[in-house]
């Protein structure tokens, strides 16, 4: 719980100091001139502030260290995002963040106020569960 209240204080001054943020989704087709205005509390405002063209089904706080140490798949892991925010400190609030793109078709994403979000997968197949937090994939 100090974490997460810690986080939320540092991530209120960093979207305090942040001003207007430019595109923040670089995915190939999208993209907007939204800026974080406000300094969200939770972190699935912080996800739809930075993703607002897309389906935003949920977000969990994390930080920029969680998000870059992230991986799947073996025995060498691959790291899709261990170079996202740089020069952020590894400490440094983020949120994962999960869109729906389909049926059953869901990207995760990674989000650090003021860069833009950062893919990390999209995991498809049939599911009842909206996902939340990492990805977990075998």
């Amino acid at each position: 719980m100090k974490r997460l209240a810690a986080a939320s204080a540092i991530l209120a001054v960093l979207v305090a100091l942040s001003g207007c943020a430019g595109d923040r989704d670089t995915s190939s087709g999208t993209g907007s001139d939204a800026s974080m205005q406000a300094s969200p509390t939770d972190a699935i405002v912080l996800c739809r502030q930075a993703l607002p063209d897309r389906d935003v089904v949920s977000g969990i706080w994390t930080t920029v260290g969680d998000l870059r140490t992230w991986g799947y798949g073996g025995p060498v892991q691959k790291r899709p995002m261990g170079d996202v925010f740089l020069p952020s400190a590894p400490t440094e609030p983020a949120a994962w963040c999960w869109t729906r793109e389909a049926v059953d078709s869901y990207t995760a994403w990674g989000v650090h106020v003021p860069d833009a979000a950062a893919r990390a997968i999209t995991v498809t197949g049939p599911t009842d569960v909206i996902p939340t937090g990492p990805p977990v994939i075998p």
